[in-house]
């Protein structure tokens, strides 16, 4: 989902949302760091955040720059202030992002969408912090094992 922030109203919301600290280290920034902070924001998709920035390459190299963007020391903390405070705005608790993702894997297993169902239950374990070693998925039954125990006895 596009977020469609424009360039202004992303750095109005970036500079109400950060303290002097965190809005001096923006703009300690290269040109170019700083414009892929605000492009990130937009749809949070750092290979498309990089290009919009102004960094050449194909995909590839735009995805490989992106994550390095992504990784970096002032614009990762700089991002995951301005997506959190976003997010609480929102209402989006982490309770709520587990259920949903919940929800989706059961609802893709239902339609016999497997990859979607083992990619929802993976980013579930993900965010709780588990390691998902076996998904089993049939027409008729799911079955997820996180740490050596099925999900449903998780529970």
């Amino acid at each position: 989902m596009t977020l469609a922030v424009p360039d202004s109203e992303a750095r109005e919301i970036a500079q109400i949302r950060l303290s002097g600290e965190d809005w001096e280290a923006l703009n300690g920034l290269t040109g170019k760091q700083r414009a892929f902070v605000f492009e990130y924001l937009k749809d949070l998709n750092a290979t498309r955040a990089a290009e919009r920035a102004g960094y050449a390459g194909n995909d590839s190299a735009l995805a490989v720059r992106g994550s390095m963007l992504r990784r970096h020391p002032v614009v990762n903390p700089l991002i995951r202030k301005l997506t959190a405070a976003t997010a609480d705005e929102l209402g989006l608790t982490s309770e709520y992002i587990m259920l949903q993702i919940e929800e989706n894997a059961y609802a893709a297993a239902l339609e016999g969408n497997h990859a979607a169902a083992n990619a929802a239950w993976r980013t579930l374990a993900q965010l709780r912090g588990d390691m998902i070693e076996r998904v089993d998925v049939t027409s008729r039954q799911l079955v997820v094992h996180v740490n050596g125990i099925e999900v449903e006895a998780l529970k």
